[in-house]
């Protein structure tokens, strides 16, 4: 009898990929059923699973296994496995959305290895491949002295390729407007006060050595696309929906089309990773995903929130969290 793992989402696409790649990783691990769950309505219709629109993955299942007769672990999802993480926190903890512990009732933790349960149930809002080592080395102690981003890396080229129609708009964006050189730049919506000038100096520094290069630029703010097109006349972007109102583009009940929003960012973030330099904020996992999928010099590489003490303090809190 199969056993599973139901891979729950939460949040945007960099979200809930690196949730999915730290869960299809323990699932390969305990020999279970991987079931990678994005039915919340984010980047599809709800209850239409968006993942498999998205990803060329045949060992993942699409999918929910019935619980009628089975186990589930964490107990809280017996009976609610149709439902997402957010109904769930909004139902049993309404405070806790941002909370950084909520994960230790709707997940099991991956660093364990031994769970008898039919069916278990994991989310994460990032990846957790330091809780998740700990299953792989007592599995298989050769997994100690892989690097994290080599971990991530070849588990996101295996289990993420992209839709055929998806690679070909990406390719073609390439062959219209791609040129010989080209530097990658991620500004996100929260980001759009601060970001514009803590690129400046690091793009100063790129478009110096490489002075005919063109700028990619990914975003999901209009003002910031319209703004630095003035300011560099070299920077090209791809056709994407904004909300009228200043917003997220994921989530965002204005969208006329989840599917396609869905498309779109992975298009700027696959196009991102292909870029010969990259100034990105390394706390969104939207371009961490990019940059770990580079193969820029490392010197090429500007994580812009290097420096921001409040950052690097969220990442020693979500690294040690159990």
């Amino acid at each position: 009898m199969n056993r599973y793992l139901v891979i729950k989402a939460k949040g945007g696409m960099g979200n809930r990929m690196l949730c999915a790649l730290t869960g299809i990783l323990y699932a390969e691990a305990t020999n279970r059923v991987p079931v990678v769950d994005w039915t919340d309505g984010a980047y599809a219709e709800f209850g239409v699973n968006a993942f498999p629109q998205f990803f060329n993955n045949e060992k993942c299942e699409a999918m929910l296994p019935l619980d009628n007769e089975k186990t589930v672990v964490p107990r809280i999802w017996k009976g609610h496995l149709e439902k997402s993480v957010s109904a769930m926190i909004s139902t049993f903890d309404p405070n806790k959305h941002k909370s950084f512990f909520v994960h230790r009732k709707y997940s099991i933790d991956p660093s364990q290895y031994d769970y008898d349960d039919d069916i278990a149930v994991y989310w994460s809002y990032t990846e957790r491949i330091h809780r998740l080592k700990k299953c792989l080395v007592n599995l298989n102690s050769e997994w100690a002295s892989i690097n994290k981003n080599v971990i991530l890396k070849s588990t996101l080229i295996r289990h993420f390729p992209l839709k055929t129609p998806i690679l070909n708009e990406k390719e073609e964006f390439k062959s219209k407007y791609w040129s010989n050189k080209v530097i990658g730049i991620h500004v996100r919506f929260t980001d759009r006060r601060i970001a514009i000038k803590k690129i400046e100096t690091p793009l100063r520094q790129m478009l110096a050595k490489f002075p005919e290069a063109s700028i990619f630029l990914a975003t999901d703010n209009f003002e910031v696309d319209r703004y630095l097109k003035t300011q560099y006349p070299n920077i090209i972007s791809t056709k994407k929906w904004y909300p009228d109102e200043f917003g997220a583009l994921h989530q965002n009940t204005e969208c006329p089309d989840r599917v396609r929003n869905g498309v779109e960012a992975l298009i700027d973030m696959y196009l991102l990773a292909e870029c010969d330099a990259l100034i990105f904020p390394a706390d969104s996992t939207f371009s961490l995903i990019s940059s770990i999928l580079s193969d820029a010099d490392i010197e090429n590489k500007f994580d812009i929130t290097r420096r921001d003490v409040a950052v690097r303090a969220k990442r020693i809190i979500r690294k040690y969290l159990p």
